[in-house]
């Protein structure tokens, strides 16, 4: 129950249909998980690099499925502490 399940949402093209259908799937997911407790995570660099995307898509059972979506699920152990950001002042041109 500790461990995330790593999930890969993926299609056999990369039109804009079947990226509309990914996004829902992905959005019905993640309003099912949060209903029974679990918390979702994208990780969609992965598929920002080629190489990587590539790799990802050499683990599916099909050759011809392509990554289209990336994200565990799993069990939090809840929200952590912010990291301290610094003030606006400091990031604003004089």
């Amino acid at each position: 129950m500790s461990a995330p399940v790593l999930i890969v949402l993926s299609a056999r093209s990369e039109d804009a249909i079947n990226q509309i259908k990914i996004g829902q799937l992905y959005e019905r997911i993640a309003l099912t998980a949060t209903k029974l407790g679990l918390s979702v995570q994208p990780l969609s660099q992965i598929l920002e690099i080629p190489s990587q995307r590539q790799e990802l898509a050499s683990l599916l059972p099909d050759s011809e499925l392509l990554p289209q979506h990336f994200f565990r699920l799993g069990y939090t152990r809840g929200a952590t502490a912010s990291t301290p950001r610094r003030p606006v002042q400091q990031l604003a041109n004089p």
